[in-house]
């Protein structure tokens, strides 16, 4: 079986929220889940190595081996508000994250990183900004902007 494709779920009864991690083999469309887990996790990335996902729960980013039950927290500096808009570089090296200093989503900015972790660099100036993509050579992000009156998305090199 060849994973292809990633699901995150979640089922909530009562204040309990349980997560899944799931993956799917597009060919087949058999559904494995891969991790669970009594928290709320989202926003699963698959290394391009295959070795291990990178999902977030709680403003963190975590790092879970294939095949392992055990969440590895990533360093991330003082990106400890980081959302679920976040992946990995098309050459495995960089992670980009959208995360808030302050409690206000209104302050989010895109960064990047090591994918090992390590200190942020914030890649956006004004705020809001939330990262959705890289260009398919890698150099550019998609990301989408506050709202003013001229423009609601943008690009950068």
């Amino acid at each position: 079986m060849i994973p292809l494709l990633v699901l995150g779920g979640v089922l909530a009864q009562d204040t309990v929220i349980t997560s899944f991690l799931k993956t799917v083999d597009v060919p087949s469309g058999h559904i494995e889940t891969v991790y669970k887990a009594d928290r709320h996790f989202e926003a699963p990335n698959w290394s391009r190595d295959g070795r291990f996902f990178l999902i977030n729960s709680e403003g963190r980013l975590y790092r879970l081996s294939v095949g392992a039950q055990q969440l590895e927290p990533l360093a991330t500096g003082s990106a400890t508000r980081i959302n679920n808009d976040h992946g990995i570089s098309l050459d495995g090296k960089s992670l980009v994250i959208s995360a808030e200093p302050t409690e206000d989503w209104l302050t989010s900015s895109v960064y990047l990183l090591p994918l090992g972790g390590g200190m942020p660099r914030q890649i956006t100036r004004k705020a809001p900004s939330f990262w959705h993509g890289w260009s398919p050579d890698g150099k550019t992000l998609a990301f989408v902007a506050g709202v003013t009156a001229s423009s609601t998305s943008t690009r950068f090199q």
